[in-house]
């Protein structure tokens, strides 16, 4: 009977690291946005799907010209599920008017989420990728760049 408790003590276990393993992660992530521009800009974030900002100052802000804002953000992760659907749309407005367009994508999706920009106007720029992936035994995140010319 000692022998069969062990045996169904290790099965459970390992249905538990199981459903850990392929549960859905948030993976927290942020751009450094670089205002190139002469003039204030507003970045307003315009739709998501299965990704969201951190908070709402990364949601709708104003960036002074010639000074840097951040997007904080998570995405969500399942190990190595196919996620490259997952985005946030951003638009950017200067006195009134829009004057570009970027929507923060999933282009690795390899332990953990490297994230990148995509249907972007040719005013912006990524300079850098962010990141949260597996190091070792835990995800580390790396700001990424994005630059508004």
């Amino acid at each position: 009977m000692k022998n069969f408790s062990l045996k169904l003590v290790a099965f459970g276990g390992s249905l538990a690291l199981m459903q850990t393993a392929f549960a859905w992660d948030h993976l927290s992530s942020s751009f450094k946005l670089v205002n190139n521009t002469g003039y204030d800009i507003v970045v307003t974030k315009t739709h998501s799907y299965q990704m969201n900002t951190n908070d709402d100052s990364s949601a709708n802000q104003t960036i002074a010209k010639s000074s840097n804002g951040k997007i904080n953000f998570w995405g969500q992760w399942k190990a190595n599920n196919a996620d490259y659907d997952d985005g946030m749309d951003f638009s950017i407005s200067a006195n009134g008017a829009i004057i570009g367009y970027f929507t923060i994508n999933v282009t690795n999706n390899t332990w953990g989420l490297t994230y990148g920009i995509k249907k972007n106007t040719t005013n912006v720029v990524l300079k850098s990728n962010a990141s949260d992936r597996l190091h070792g035994i835990k995800f580390r995140s790396t700001e990424g760049e994005i630059d508004i010319n």
